[in-house]
């Protein structure tokens, strides 16, 4: 009792990621339920606005890089899945 676990409910016939490197922002299918510290994130496939997740820092950790990506003053441009973006954090 008072551990947290992850459940993901799915079905291996039907997993399929649809995501290319044109459209990175693509979901998967075949995932139906997933539960993250208890809590359902995922519900018949459809995102929860539930974000019971939390940071885990290893070992290795020292800290976010000239403070974490987007959070330096605009001294360097955002990074998204496909690569920097013209615009400057804020």
């Amino acid at each position: 009792m008072g551990m947290a676990a992850d459940v993901v409910v799915f079905d291996p016939a039907t997993v399929a990621d649809h995501a290319t490197f044109e459209k990175p922002m693509q979901y998967s299918t075949g995932v139906r339920d997933v539960f993250v510290n208890g809590v359902q994130v995922l519900k018949d496939g459809n995102p929860t606005t539930a974000k019971p997740g939390r940071f885990v820092k290893g070992p290795g950790w020292t800290g976010w890089p000239g403070g974490g990506a987007c959070r330096n003053g605009g001294n360097r441009p955002c990074l998204s899945a496909s690569g920097p973006m013209s615009a400057r954090c804020k």
